[in-house]
């Protein structure tokens, strides 16, 4: 009897020991997957980043372009400025050279008039 309580008892405790391994790669499982998917976890973070980067390197590229298109449209409007003070300093300089020529003549003239008398 002794004997067959023995072997009762054993395969009960074999039959919880097979439980336990049961239960052990159960869990290996799902450590295993935890694991994988705080790889893919970390693997998105990382394209995360990447893709982050990327658009704030895009954002800024366009900032400074803005910025240069406008830089050369201010170069552009003081250019156009000066150019058109230059023409109207010009214009008024050809002025000025035409009434000073017309003087001139007017003076000749009248210094030959004064000679001739």
């Amino acid at each position: 009897m002794n004997l067959v309580r023995g072997f009762i008892v054993a395969k009960e405790l074999f039959s919880t020991i097979e439980s336990f391994d049961a239960e052990e790669a159960k869990y290996k499982k799902i450590f295993e997957d935890l694991k994988a998917m705080s790889l893919e976890k970390a693997k998105l973070e990382s394209e995360k980043r990447a893709l982050q980067f990327k658009l704030d390197l895009k954002r800024a590229t366009e900032a400074s372009q803005k910025r240069a298109e406008e830089a050369q449209n201010l170069a552009k409007d003081q250019t156009l400025t000066a150019e058109t003070t230059l023409a109207i300093a010009n214009s008024s300089l050809e002025a000025t050279v035409v009434e000073k020529e017309k003087s001139l003549a007017t003076a000749k003239q009248e210094m030959e008039r004064v000679r001739a008398e």
